[in-house]
């Protein structure tokens, strides 16, 4: 059957990261997610726009989400 490119590509992802050679966009994501629980800030405009369509509202902080990553 022979190997997947996505094989290669997530086996080069996973060695670069043991490495510590991150893209910058990653960490920031990271940060984010760390420091407030989301990488998108949700706000009211975001909000009236969701109920507009029929989405439930998002909490502006998710809480859970930042418990996960401090473990």
């Amino acid at each position: 059957m022979g190997v997947k490119i996505t094989d290669i590509i997530n086996h080069l992802k996973n060695l670069a990261t043991r490495e510590k050679n991150i893209p910058i966009g990653v960490s920031t994501q990271e940060k984010l997610l760390k420091d407030q629980g989301k990488i998108y800030i949700i706000d009211d405009f975001d909000n009236k726009k969701r109920t507009k369509v029929g989405l439930p509202s998002l909490p502006a902080m998710a809480e859970e989400a930042k418990q996960l990553l401090k473990k």
